[in-house]
């Protein structure tokens, strides 16, 4: 049927064109080759001079053709069309610009369009023409990598003349440009924002939107204080105006607000009302009108505002209930008036609604907890301690304990037998979580330093437990420290475990300079909603088609290092004495261009971290001797023995006898790196790009997580042992788990579960299981990245809360995790986005891990690209520099999107036998889990 559908096209009725003209973008997708047959119909109809009409529609259906080899004849009426003298031909035909650039970049070179379009932007006088060529400018601009759109005074004028005639969509385009211009004076500024200011009354959301963007960005130059405060008083009324349209227009208005009011804290102080809940509000609408109204609570609104929520806290909504509690705390702690009011509101909903409703005993515990914290001297406001702490035993969840054990701790000479409830307390802590077990310790010491007579039996036999029987190394060394603290100098531990802390603040989300700019510069768009940069959400970008892309061209010129020249031999010989296997803070190079990057200052000084050192995996520190008395323990420092290669040593010149945290394991101290070295000729990328090795993820041995021998939560059963590992298969993670029985009786309604964690890790479905007494079981349960997060960043080694359900009794164990079983095979960057992702990571948040020693078939670039390419940590690009060392460039991603960003050192400056591995990750917290992991990869595979 094509030859016939296309001679329709010599039919001068419009409607049948555009039928044909539809059918042939939907042919040539499927039949490109035929669809060159129509090419010489469509350049006569882009010349037809008898009907506009034609020539648009000609025009546009060729840029709608995305096949590269019928592009290649669009330049030459595409380029007549931009100066067509119909501006609706000018129109369509500046649209098409962009989407040729995408398949045919010669095309438009070639003939000069984009030089064309911006002679338009400073002569076009048809103002619905002009916001096209923004929008096509913009485009290019993104695609091209470069900012094609010069804003100065002329153009400025011309932009805001065409935003009053041109139509909403290209209202918003130049709106959301001109946030980009930077005024020369107040004066200027004030002229842009009298002229922005009549697009507040437009219908359309979206144009309001831009024009607050652009109003919000323009006051940060106003310095004439009278109008700024009448420019606020004219942005409110539209802003609220905005919330009267559909749910989901509200919840879009909100979440900029919510970002907004940081910038501008006073911009709706007189409108709290309007932000209460209605009954019929969804509930996403709900929770962030909740959070607006406690941001804007203040000295002269706070009474209304703690009335409003504590009606929302007889809510039927539990969660939403939740929430109302904690903005009650949220307005405490804003606003210092208000603290007595709150304290009886929450008072009030403990004894009252908290006797059906016990999720309220536990928001309120933690809030008061909170309050407690910020006004400790005020003791009129804690007569309600005692009647908190008299209630502990329906006292429950996590965090809710750990706020009133602290509460004991720190009011311990005020609660009558506060060490009684210690006591008690202390008994169960093995069945505690490790949020309540590090409170437990630190409350101990406490009340131990307050009443040391009756309660010395109580804090031996605590440390002696976590010694033992925790395998957390967090609460082990917390432990360990107090343990050394008080056996050292009691009086020096009162001092430091009994001092002045700073005060718990506003924990409102406040976002950090930089990215409240971008959310600015970004009010109506998607990152607006997220509240995240965009280049968190869109991670990748279009990557324009070049005929020279269709060769295999060697990678050069990619990362042109630039280094100041050093040779291992001119290294530091000092830091031969420092301790091997630790992870330091990387030094950044002054004054260099690292990467090649084009960096546009000075790089900022790394702020000083101590880092946790790395300890091979299933290597934990060894167990204290306990033979008596408080000193016995550390009779026998973990790591300082010639068998435990794997821990960390103490520092050479620390006194092993006397200082309070001289433990073995504890932090260890950030040394610099010594600079890379290349000259200014090194070519980064001298080698071809690796093949990708596609074999499966090196694992990890079982490890023992449940010992046969330990307790349950409920009845205390025993007898039931667990052994697992997380490993990854075919792009798919896995918990594999080995069940032994020898509680003598027949288990089943066995039940695994994983618990809420930082990379949302949850089995893909549940069931149930049995197992024989004496028998042993083992299970390979396929693990969904989709779970529920919990915001609290791991800690190294990386460890995942596991429950096990059971018809015997409740565990709860820890099962390790090699942090490469959570890289997704989606971790290939381009060099594109390898250099733009590497500027905008801080020099503070790369941190370099020194291998004394590796095999020495593994010191090859082939054979590191081939392991870390097994374990998704894909190559980006090789050099040698003038030292001899390769410096290989990897980037990888985990399950949760996080990047990162390696380069590899052979050998080491330190160690010529070793490598030296640095990671850039805008999330500091995990940078030592993956360092820890990469270092295992090259020491441990075959």
């Amino acid at each position: 049927l094509f030859q016939s559908v296309i001679k329709c096209l010599e039919m001068q009725n419009i409607e049948i064109k555009k039928l044909v003209y539809l059918y042939i973008i939907n042919y040539s997708r499927t039949r490109p080759d035929d669809a060159i047959m129509v090419i010489n119909l469509f350049r006569r109809d882009a010349a037809n001079l008898a009907s506009p009409l034609i020539r648009a529609l000609a025009v546009r259906t060729m840029g709608c053709l995305r096949v590269k080899k019928l592009n290649e004849y669009l330049g030459e009426p595409l380029r007549k069309a931009l100066d067509d003298e119909d501006p609706y031909v000018r129109k369509t035909a500046i649209l098409c610009v962009p989407k040729v650039f995408e398949l045919n970049v010669e095309a438009v070179e070639h003939n000069k369009m984009i030089e064309k379009l911006q002679l338009m932007l400073q002569k076009e006088n048809n103002a619905i023409v002009l916001s096209n060529v923004v929008i096509a400018l913009r485009e290019l601009s993104e695609l091209k990598g470069q900012e094609l759109i010069t804003l100065d005074r002329d153009t400025l004028n011309r932009l805001l003349l065409a935003v009053n005639e041109t139509i909403e969509w290209g209202q918003i385009y130049i709106l959301d440009h001109l946030v980009n211009y930077v005024p020369k004076d107040s004066k200027e500024s004030e002229n842009i924002i009298e002229r922005v200011i009549p697009r507040l009354s437009h219908i359309n959301t979206a144009v309001v939107l831009s024009a607050v963007k652009v109003i919000v960005k323009m006051l940060e130059f106003v310095t004439n204080n009278d109008y700024y405060k009448t420019v606020i008083k004219k942005l409110s009324p539209p802003i609220v105006s905005m919330l009267n349209g559909p749910a989901e227009q509200t919840y879009v208005v909100l979440r900029n607000i919510n970002f907004i009011l940081q910038k501008v804290p006073h911009l709706l102080d007189k409108d709290v009302k309007v932000f209460f809940c209605n009954f019929e509000d969804p509930y996403y609408v709900k929770l962030e009108k909740l959070e607006i109204v406690t941001r804007l609570s203040d000295a002269k609104n706070y009474e209304v505002v703690l009335n409003e929520l504590f009606e929302y806290s007889t809510s039927f909504d539990i969660d939403f209930v939740r929430r109302a509690i904690r903005g009650i705390g949220k307005v405490a702690l804003r606003v210092d008036r208000s603290v007595e009011h709150a304290i009886n509101i929450l008072m009030n909903l403990f004894k009252e609604a908290g006797k059906n409703s016990p999720h309220i005993i536990q928001e309120v515990t933690t809030v008061m907890g909170h309050i407690y914290r910020k006004f400790p001297a005020k003791w009129n406001y804690l007569n309600s301690l005692n009647e908190i702490v008299a209630n502990i035993s329906e006292i429950i969840e996590p965090e809710a304990k750990a706020s009133v054990v602290w509460m004991i701790g720190e009011y311990a000479d005020k609660i009558e037998q506060s060490d009684d409830y210690m006591m008690a307390i202390v008994d169960g802590f093995l069945q505690e979580e490790g949020i309540v077990q590090l409170q437990i310790l630190t409350a101990a010491v406490k009340v131990f330093l307050k009443i040391p007579n009756s309660t010395n039996d109580m804090i031996t036999k605590l440390f002696q437990t976590a010694a033992d029987s925790i395998e957390n190394p967090d609460i082990r060394d917390r432990a360990y420290i107090y343990w050394r603290m008080l056996s050292s100098d009691p009086e020096k531990t009162k001092q430091v475990v009994l001092g002045e802390r700073p005060p718990i603040i506003d924990d409102q989300a406040n976002y950090p300079p930089t990215l409240l700019e971008k959310l600015i510069l970004n009010i109506g768009n998607i990152s607006s909603i997220h509240h995240k940069a965009p280049e968190q959400i869109f991670s990748k970008h279009f990557e324009p088609v070049r005929k020279a892309d269709q060769d295999d061209l060697p990678d050069e010129e990619i990362l042109n290092v630039n280094r100041t020249e050093q040779t291992p031999s001119n290294s530091n010989k000092n830091q031969e004495a420092s301790r091997p296997n630790q992870i330091q803070q990387k030094q950044p190079e002054q004054d260099v261009d690292l990467l090649d990057l084009d960096f546009d200052s000075v790089p900022q000084q790394a702020q000083p971290r101590i880092t946790q050192s790395a300890q091979p995996f299933g290597q934990n520190p060894s167990q204290a001797n306990n033979n008596g008395g408080l000193l016995d323990i550390f009779g026998d420092f973990p790591g300082t023995s010639s068998g435990n290669q794997g821990l960390v040593q103490p520092h050479p010149g620390v006194n092993t006898g006397g200082d309070l945290f001289d433990i073995g394991f504890g932090p260890s101290p950030v040394t610099k790196k010594q600079n890379n070295t290349t000259s200014a000729h090194d070519d980064l990328f001298g080698d071809d790009l690796l093949s990708q090795p596609t074999n499966q993820v090196i694992s990890v041995p079982f490890e023992n997580v449940l010992n046969v021998n330990t307790p349950g939560f409920n009845t205390g059963a025993s007898g039931l042992g667990v052994d697992a590992l997380f490993k990854r298969e075919n792009g798919k993670i896995f918990l594999l788990l080995k069940l032994s029985n020898k509680s003598g009786q027949f288990v089943d309604n066995i039940e695994i579960i994983i618990r809420p964690n930082y990379f949302c890790l949850a089995l893909e479905q549940g069931g149930k299981y049995t197992i024989q007494n004496g028998a042993s079981q083992e299970l390979k349960l396929p693990v969904s990245t989709q779970g529920p997060f919990n915001q609290q960043t791991p800690s190294t080694p990386l460890m995942f809360s596991v429950t096990l359900k059971s018809s015997l009794d409740l565990y709860v164990f820890n099962v390790p995790c090699m942090f490469h079983v959570l890289l997704s095979e989606e971790g290939q960057l381009s060099k594109d986005e390898f250099r733009r992702i590497w500027k905008e990571i801080p020099d503070s948040n790369e941190l370099m891990f020194d291998m004394p020693s590796i095999k020495p078939e593994f010191r090859s670039v082939e054979q590191i690209q081939q392991l870390y390419a097994r374990n998704n940590i894909y190559y980006i690009a090789s050099r040698k520099n003038s030292a001899n060392q390769n410096i290989i460039y990897f980037s990888s991603k985990a399950s949760n999107g996080t990047v990162f960003l390696i380069e590899v050192s052979v050998p080491s400056m330190k160690y010529p036998e070793g490598c030296s591995i640095s990671c850039k990750c805008l999330t500091q917290t995990l940078i030592s889990l993956f360092l820890q992991s990469a270092s295992f990869i090259l020491s441990n595979s075959q």
